[in-house]
This record gives C-alpha cells, sequence and structure tokens, in this order.
C-alpha cells in the first residue's frame, strides 16, 4: 500500500533494501539504516545511502569499489603518460598565395593633357 504525498509530509518515509519498499514513521530511520535500507525521496531516488550489511551484499559492494578503484587507476596512469610526454607540434607552412595579374584590356589610352583653343 502506498501513501499519499500528505500522509508522507505527516512523518512517514519511504526506505528499500533489494526490492523491498516499506513507509516507516520518520522516528525509525536510523533503526532501518542499520538494517542496510536506502532512504528515498519523493520521487523514489536514494536520498540517503547505508552500507549494506549482508554478506552477498557486500560482497558485491567490494567487488564494485575494487574494479572502480582499478579502471580509476588506469585513467590515472594514462593520464599521468599524456601529461609527461613531449607535446608534438605540427606546423604546417603555409602556401604562398600568387597573385594574378589583371588582364589588360583593350580600352583607349586615357589623356591627361590639356590642350588650349585657339582664338
Amino acid at each position: 500500500m502506498s501513501l499519499t504525498k500528505d500522509e508522507q509530509r505527516s512523518g512517514m518515509i519511504q526506505v528499500r533494501r533489494d526490492n523491498v519498499i516499506l513507509d516507516i514513521p520518520e522516528e525509525q530511520k536510523d533503526y532501518y539504516k542499520g538494517l542496510g535500507y536506502n532512504v528515498l525521496g519523493v520521487h523514489g531516488e536514494v536520498v540517503e545511502e547505508t552500507v549494506p550489511t549482508d554478506l552477498a551484499a557486500l560482497q558485491r559492494f567490494y567487488k564494485d569499489a575494487k574494479k572502480e578503484i582499478a579502471d580509476l587507476k588506469a585513467q590515472i596512469k594514462k593520464l599521468k603518460a599524456e601529461a609527461q610526454a613531449p607535446k608534438k607540434t605540427t606546423y604546417k607552412k603555409p602556401e604562398p598565395v600568387i597573385l594574378e595579374e589583371p588582364k589588360e584590356e583593350s580600352a583607349p589610352p586615357v589623356t591627361t593633357s590639356r590642350r588650349r583653343k585657339n582664338k
């Protein structure tokens, strides 16, 4: 049975462990966290995560954490190698730009001198 939002506001919260979701009073939150339940928000997202208490869950948690640590160490090693490697800069010499001469058109010659008229 799911509680309405009004009932949740009146001091009830949801907790989840594996596929079990419980609606409990807010005063019992620490007790259920000690049992390994995660506290859920209004929309079902995990608000407070607890450390698992049963052995199988702890082993899964340990295995996942160990894998993540190994991945992060490999990533750190790769980044350090990239940082220490000399950076190769590729300089490409620009090609010279050849400007074409404008083609001369057969236009009449332009004269700039003025002639005086004889009176």
